[in-house]
């Protein structure tokens, strides 16, 4: 299974899960059963929210689920209506969040937050 994750850098080793999905438009996808990492595009077009966050770049197949700590709730109703499950976490690391989801001990997401003016402006940058 192809893991999507938000996180916070893309280089060095330590990965860092980003507080909100699409705060940094850095994601990575992991899969589950090799463990082997991905660097993933962020779209061109951010979502509709307030938030204005950046979202994967969407093909199919890419990307099977999402764990994530927080996430905007049109970009949550997107992913249900595609079918893909979205999980939330309190690890601030993909490889502890993935441990916790193979361990069945994270929790689908039931409603979305928007994290509205919670970027700075370099963040904002693609």
């Amino acid at each position: 299974m192809r893991i999507c994750l938000s996180v916070l850098n893309l280089s060095g080793e330590n990965l860092l899960i980003s507080k909100h999905f699409g705060e940094t438009g850095n994601f990575v996808l992991i899969d589950s059963g090799t463990g082997q990492d991905t660097v993933y595009p962020a779209s061109a077009l951010p979502c509709r929210g307030p938030c204005a966050c950046r979202i994967p770049l969407r093909q199919d197949d890419a990307y099977d689920a999402v764990i994530c700590q927080a996430i905007g709730p049109r970009e949550l109703a997107e992913m249900r209506r595609q079918g893909i499950p979205v999980y939330l976490t309190t690890e601030t690391t993909p490889e502890a969040a993935l441990q916790r989801w193979r361990e069945n001990r994270l929790v689908p997401a039931q409603r979305g937050r928007c994290l509205k003016n919670r970027r700075s402006a370099a963040q904002l940058k693609p």
